[in-house]
């Protein structure tokens, strides 16, 4: 290694470092070495498969501790940083770029993945914008994505209360960062307490993150909270939920198409019509079409369900809505 930096700094990546004692061993070595040569050795590790006080987190933080050696967090991709990925790489339509984004939360390899399983089942097809999902396909994230998340959560939950899976669902239905303020008046409302051992459990185990800056917790990855809204969902409770979600909801602007999907999803869809149409507005406000095509796509399927008066305010609104798009 020393000889090949000679010709150019070298970069040794060890790809998912936790799962191999060799690549720590090697990492170790040449952390040992007093040698005068540009290499970097880079190792990789998904944060949620190292549990806290297990072997190999005692590893890695002996491996940290060396003077030469430091930790760099990957924090999810921003706003901008999803729409260009999915855009650019994935080259897929932006209504579907926004559903896309909105399930994947920030974490590219969940974006891939998801799209690389429509491309295996031949469910994507090309439109002049990009590829769109067939008719008749479900969008939905398949089971065989979730069943390894689905399978932790069972085993941590089956160790506690009932209730306190269902605070948790209720913390996924709010989102993937879930504000404690927001959480604690969806669980008032559900009269459900606050599962601090569950929390300290999933914490522990590396499947929750808790913020550095304050009270707020976040699932480790959108997989897990997509698992756990399965879980409420093939247990008829993701209407519930949805609708207590909705009303502790704080009236604020960018609350707006988080009420309106809320709203839809807990099947109250007339009263989602009027949010549904000032979340269009506010996504074309921020330059965010593909999401706004996406929330009047979801308002004209509410609305082809109810009998509108076809010159009322809600079929107007539509047409006046549709012209902005």
């Amino acid at each position: 290694l020393e000889t090949l930096s000679t010709v150019r700094p070298l970069i040794l990546w060890l790809d998912e470092i936790h799962h191999s004692t060799e690549s720590q061993e090697i990492a170790s070595y040449l952390l040992s070495q007093s040698i005068d040569a540009p290499i970097l050795v880079l190792g990789t590790v998904q944060t949620e498969e190292v549990t806290d006080g297990s072997e190999v987190a005692e590893r890695l933080s002996f491996l940290l501790k060396h003077e030469q050696a430091d930790c760099i967090e990957l924090q999810p991709l921003d706003r901008q940083g999803q729409v260009d990925l999915i855009k650019e790489l994935l080259g897929l339509d932006p209504v579907l770029a926004a559903r896309v984004e909105a399930q994947s939360n920030g974490n590219p390899q969940f974006a891939v993945q998801l799209v690389s399983n429509w491309v295996q089942m031949g469910q994507l097809v090309p439109s002049p914008s990009g590829f769109r999902l067939a008719k008749g396909t479900d969008p939905s994230i398949p089971k065989n994505m979730l069943s390894i998340w689905s399978d932790r959560l069972e085993t941590v939950l089956g160790q506690h209360s009932e209730q306190a899976g269902h605070a948790i669902e209720i913390g996924a239905v709010l989102g993937n960062q879930v504000q404690r303020g927001e959480w604690t008046d969806a669980l008032k409302s559900a009269n459900l307490d606050t599962p601090t051992d569950l929390i300290s459990d999933l914490m522990r185990l590396r499947l929750l993150v808790a913020d550095k800056q304050g009270p707020d917790w976040s699932f480790v990855h959108s997989l897990l909270r997509a698992a756990v809204l399965a879980r409420a969902r093939e247990a008829g409770r993701i209407e519930q939920w949805s609708s207590l979600c909705a009303d502790i909801l704080p009236e604020r602007a960018h609350n707006v198409p988080r009420k309106a999907r809320l709203l839809a999803n807990a099947n109250r869809k007339e009263e989602a019509l009027t949010p549904l149409r000032a979340a269009v507005i506010e996504e074309m406000d921020r330059g965010e079409r593909g999401r706004a095509k996406d929330l009047a796509e979801l308002r004209s399927s509410i609305l082809a369900t109810l009998p509108i008066a076809p010159r009322g305010s809600h079929a107007l609104g539509t047409e006046v809505t549709l012209l902005n798009l």
